[in-house]
């Protein structure tokens, strides 16, 4: 979507109600926006607009490492480490 938009695309999911239909109790809306903001993120968008910054940037940090991991040369794909 991006690459066809020409142009940044900023996503806000962040505690909005549709992940509260999604996960029963209130305190799971972290967990549903920090999931939503790394599939954003791996999507493509280039803002994402959040309210737990800290846990939103730690999973963002995660998921950098394993894909520089993955896109490392020398890591076969189907190895076990």
């Amino acid at each position: 979507l991006v690459e066809r938009l020409g142009r940044p695309l900023v996503v806000g999911v962040s505690r909005k109600s549709m992940i509260g239909k999604i996960v029963t109790q209130s305190q799971c809306r972290l967990i549903g926006s920090v999931s939503l903001a790394m599939l954003a993120a791996i999507k493509g968008a280039s803002i994402l607009r959040v309210h737990d910054v800290r846990p939103t940037y730690d999973a963002l940090a995660i998921l950098k490492q394993v894909w520089e991991y993955e896109a490392s040369p020398g890591v076969c794909e189907g190895s076990v480490h």
